[in-house]
């Protein structure tokens, strides 16, 4: 059994869907997913993003090195004070962990989660903010260290 947490950024672009109708009233009646939105009315935010996670491992020892493949469940918020998410889905690693003196271990990792927005991403945006990248649905490749004493 495994379970932790992590802590990160993340950076999607918003639309500010109040200068750009005040700017082309058209945009009103027209398909989000068919306009391309001019890159003045799009901006870049940094999220600050937590992950908790539980499931199972299967520690494999190899001698000098253990792999470590793991399958969880997974909890993801991303806060901003113009955008949020809340997502939650599967985490698939593996690790893979170098053993040091004393019993202690360095690990390095990779992984991939998938993420269902338990709220709808443009519901959980500002009033005046739209999301312009699929980040409803967030596919998220990562890498990881760590260190066990």
């Amino acid at each position: 059994f495994t379970y932790g947490g992590s802590v990160g950024f993340n950076q999607p672009c918003l639309v500010d869907d109040m200068a750009l109708i005040t700017e082309d009233p058209s945009f009103l009646l027209k398909d989000r997913k068919e306009v391309e939105v001019p890159q003045e009315f799009i901006k870049r935010v940094t999220l600050f993003s937590f992950n908790a996670f539980a499931g199972l491992q299967v520690p494999l020892d190899l001698k000098s090195v253990y792999v470590i493949p793991s399958l969880s469940g997974c909890v993801t918020g991303d806060l901003h004070s113009d955008y949020s998410l809340i997502s939650a889905g599967p985490l698939v690693r593996c690790d893979f962990g170098i053993p040091l003196k004393y019993g202690n271990m360095l690990f390095f990792g990779a992984g991939y989660k998938y993420g269902f927005p338990i709220k709808d991403a443009d519901e959980m945006a500002a009033d005046n903010y739209k999301n312009v990248t699929p980040y409803g649905q967030s596919h998220t490749v990562f890498l990881s260290i760590g260190y066990m004493y």
